[in-house]
């Protein structure tokens, strides 16, 4: 990201202590916008997922109907770490593994179920028009919330 306004650099690198250079290893979560609160930490996850998450569902024939995951990638283990502790705090049931097998290490937050989509879709919701499409096509309308 290149910036051409000092105003909007210096709040990232001052205010947020975002620092300069890469930061797909290391970055994380703002001190300030956890501390904001439920409607911050909802909106940061929603924007986290609407651009490195994904909406899965699972189309075997072991399943009643399609299966719902929600999931969330990232080589920075301390945002990782962050994502999933908020998920614990707002009562998430969640699954984090490490996958070792790529260059980078990557951190996986998954979300399993219909019943965790529909927390998801109340408490903190999607943006991303690939998301909402894929919920729309595959998830039973009558078993979800107005979203």
């Amino acid at each position: 990201m290149n910036f051409y306004s000092k105003s909007l650099y210096l709040l990232f690198t001052k205010r947020f202590h975002i620092p300069l250079g890469r930061k797909n290893l290391s970055v994380k979560i703002p001190e300030e916008i956890i501390e904001r609160g439920q409607p911050f930490v909802a909106a940061t996850l929603r924007g986290i997922a609407d651009t490195e998450g994904t909406v899965y569902f699972d189309l075997r024939s072991i399943y009643n109907m399609p299966y719902p995951r929600i999931q969330i990638c990232t080589t920075s283990q301390s945002l990782a770490r962050q994502i999933a502790e908020m998920l614990r705090r707002m009562k998430y049931k969640i699954y984090v593994r490490e996958d070792t097998r790529a260059e980078h290490i990557g951190f996986y937050i998954e979300i399993y179920g219909l019943a965790q989509l529909q927390k998801w879709l109340r408490e903190i919701g999607f943006s991303n028009k690939k998301h909402l499409d894929k919920i729309r096509r595959y998830a039973p309308v009558a078993q979800l919330v107005d979203y």
